[in-house]
C-alpha cells in the first residue's frame, strides 16, 4: 500500500464512521448547512438529465430524498448507491454512472467539512 492507498482508506473509514453516526436526511431541511450546495448541484444534474431524456418530471431520474441521502453517505460505487432509498437496478442501470460521476468533485468538500 502506497501513501494515497492508506490516506484513501483512511478517508473512506472516516465517511463511513461519520455518516453512519447521523440520521440520514430525508428532506433538504435535514441537510447541514455545508451539505446544502452539493444538494442544489445534484439537482441540477437531475434536471438536466430528465431534460435530456425528454422527461417533464426530474423525480423519474431520483426523488430529492435520494439526492439528500447521497450528498450525506457520498457514495462512490454502483453497490453504495444501491444502499440509497429510491436506487433500485433499473436507475443504477440507467442513470448510476452518471450520478456517480456528477457527485465525485463535491467529495472533497464535502469531506473537508466534516473533519
Amino acid at each position: 500500500e502506497g501513501p494515497s492507498d492508506a490516506a484513501s482508506l483512511l478517508d473512506a473509514r472516516l465517511l463511513k464512521a461519520w455518516a453512519t453516526s447521523l440520521p440520514l436526511p430525508i428532506s433538504p431541511d435535514d441537510l447541514f448547512q455545508h451539505e446544502l450546495p452539493a444538494f442544489d448541484t445534484m439537482r441540477e444534474w437531475k434536471r438536466g438529465r430528465a431534460r435530456e431524456l425528454g422527461y417533464n418530471d426530474p423525480c423519474v431520474i431520483c426523488h430529492n430524498r435520494t439526492l439528500c441521502e447521497a450528498v450525506r453517505m457520498l457514495p462512490s460505487s454502483p453497490a453504495q448507491l444501491l444502499r440509497l432509498w429510491g436506487i433500485g437496478p433499473k436507475r443504477l442501470a440507467q442513470h448510476g454512472s452518471l450520478m456517480l460521476a456528477a457527485l465525485a468533485p463535491l467529495r472533497p468538500a464535502l469531506m473537508a467539512a466534516r473533519r
